[in-house]
């Protein structure tokens, strides 16, 4: 599985115009021609153990759907490759009022030892590499026993939202 990629694909038919996720991404993307950069670590123990083979799904909703821009797996460091995504302009971060400062995505770490954990709102800055850090709770060791987590980006999964 190392190594292995897939890019772009939605995962429900469309509801909004009749655009599909996928039409709804090239859209974004070309109303959206800044790039900023976002790659993703997953770890156990405290930071010391890099988690390889976990599938790590970037995302963006639409009113269409889901759509899945990137998934790749982590390599045996824990890490995946970055992977250029549309950002708002650097100029709307450094100027009150001038449209949103930045551009977020979902993030999903999924791995069969492991519970599933979603990251909502991770921040993309157009010229700017963004890492998203994941720490792998143990299958059946998250809060509740719940398999999947989902949290706001600066939120800890094991400490609720």
């Amino acid at each position: 599985m190392n190594g292995s990629r897939y890019v772009g694909w939605g995962l429900r038919p469309a509801a909004a115009r009749g655009d599909t996720p996928a039409q709804s991404y090239a859209r974004f993307a070309r109303q959206n021609p800044a790039r900023g950069m976002l790659k993703a670590q997953a770890y156990a123990g405290e930071r010391i153990y890099p988690v390889a083979n976990v599938r790590v799904d970037i995302s963006r909703k639409f009113p269409a759907g889901m759509y899945v821009i990137d998934a790749q797996w982590t390599d045996i460091s824990g890490l995946t490759e970055p992977v250029a995504l549309p950002a708002q302009p650097a100029a709307n971060s450094k100027t009150p009022g001038q449209g949103e400062p930045c551009t977020s995505y979902d993030v999903t770490f999924s791995h069969p030892g492991y519970t599933t954990v979603i990251v909502h709102n991770v921040e993309v800055f157009e010229g700017i590499t963004s890492l998203q850090s994941m720490e792998m709770i143990p299958r059946g060791a998250a809060p509740g026993g719940r398999e999947v987590v989902e949290y706001n980006a600066g939120a800890s999964p094991r400490h609720g939202e």
